[in-house]
Formats: C-alpha cells, structure tokens, sequence
C-alpha cells in the first residue's frame, strides 16, 4: 500500500478516536441533598468533574449540580463514567439518551424549565420536599407510566403550559448523557449509568456592558497613545 495513503488512514484514526465524544467530561457522583421521597433520593445530586472539565460548554471542574432525569436506570456512589455535555439545540438533541422519543426536543424543554425552577442554580431555592417533587415531574416526563402524585403532576401541567417554545431560552440548560466508562469502554446495556441535567453560568447583562466599555476604553488609550508618540 502506498505510504502517503498509509499515514493518512493513520492521522483519520487519530483524528476520529480523538474527537469520539466531543464535548464530554469523566464525572463521579458523590453525593445527594440526603432528601428521599418514594423511597429513592431526589435532586439535588452532586457530580465530581475530574480533568478540566469543558469550559466552552460552561461545565468547569470540581462539583456540579445536577438534577437526574431518567429514573429507569441506577448509580451507586463512587461511581464514575465519561458523560457527553448536550446542550438543547438541533443537533445536542440527537445525542440525548431520550432522543427517539416522541416530542423529545418539547420534552427537554419541559425538563429543562422545571430544572429552572427549582432554584438549585439561583433565584429562590425551593424547599427540599418541593425540590423533590420537581424532580418526579421531571423523570415523569421521560417516563410517562411512572405513578407521582398531585403536586408532581401539576408542575407537569405548568411546565407544558409555561415552558417557552424556543431553544434559545434555555441557552444555559445542559444534559449529561452517559456514553462510556472512565475506561472508554462505550456502555452497551441497561446497567448504563443515569442522564443528568445542570444550568450553567453566564455573565450578566451588566458584566458584558462593563466588559464592553472597558475593553472599547483601552482601545480608546491604544489609538490615543499612538496618534501622540
């Protein structure tokens, strides 16, 4: 075989191995809010993103915030996995571990709002019952013949009500899904960890104008400085 051809077949390896799960982070759970209702813990859970983590997906390294939306699979403290960050666009919906289900882009936004509004990531934080009962809503959601009771449905009235129809809304809204032990090795059963979502930071209006202002200031300084040498 000709070499040329050779080294290129090597670098496409490389190059598809390296960028597999594009936007993924090795995480650990390591903890919950210590809150149970219907005899499983509910939201909040804490996952450890080890490495550094992904910060162009606003993900950072150390303890992260989650809310579980998929109740029919199982994790165990201490346990690890490589997750893909998803955010709810077009193509991070395709990703998803719900993605073939019907209505699945209208179902995450649900997900996402009602996340939102548990306070968890700012604002009111709600209380740990209620935290809870978010986080039934939720996994109803993906799991439409899960039993929950009325106040659980009724934020899953809310959400299909008031949930705004528009993926730009939920622009900080982030799903990790699942796709590999920390090994690489891609999970191929059931026993396949659960999907997690999280709401990450951006910067204030605000902080944007004073960034705005200050960098147009130096620039301002730069040009000024140079026409008087």
């Amino acid at each position: 075989m000709n070499r040329s051809i050779i080294r290129w077949v090597v670098v496409a390896g490389l190059f598809i191995s390296s960028t597999s799960w594009a936007d993924s982070v090795s995480v650990t759970i390591t903890g919950t809010g210590g809150t149970i209702q219907g005899n499983v813990y509910v939201a909040p859970y804490y996952l450890n993103v080890s490495g550094g983590g992904d910060p162009a997906q606003g993900i950072q390294s150390g303890t992260l915030t989650v809310i579980c939306d998929d109740y029919t699979h199982d994790v165990t403290l201490g346990e690890g996995w490589i997750a893909q960050i998803n955010d709810l666009t077009t193509s991070g919906l395709t990703q998803m571990r719900f993605d073939s289900m019907p209505n699945a882009e209208r179902l995450y936004e649900e997900a996402g709002w009602l996340s939102m509004q548990t306070g968890l990531w700012g604002g009111t934080q709600q209380s740990a019952s209620m935290i809870g009962e978010y986080n039934w809503a939720i996994w109803s959601l993906f799991d439409p013949s899960l039993a929950i009771d009325s106040t659980a449905q009724g934020l899953v009235s809310q959400a299909q009500k008031y949930a705004p129809n528009d993926l730009s809304y939920y622009a900080n809204v982030r799903i990790l899904t699942p796709v590999a032990h920390t090994n690489g090795t891609p999970w191929t059963d059931s026993t396949s960890p659960q999907e997690y979502i999280t709401i990450v930071s951006a910067p204030e209006p605000s902080s944007l104008a004073l960034l705005g202002s200050g960098l147009a200031a130096f620039i301002f300084r730069i040009k000024k400085k140079r026409a008087n040498p």
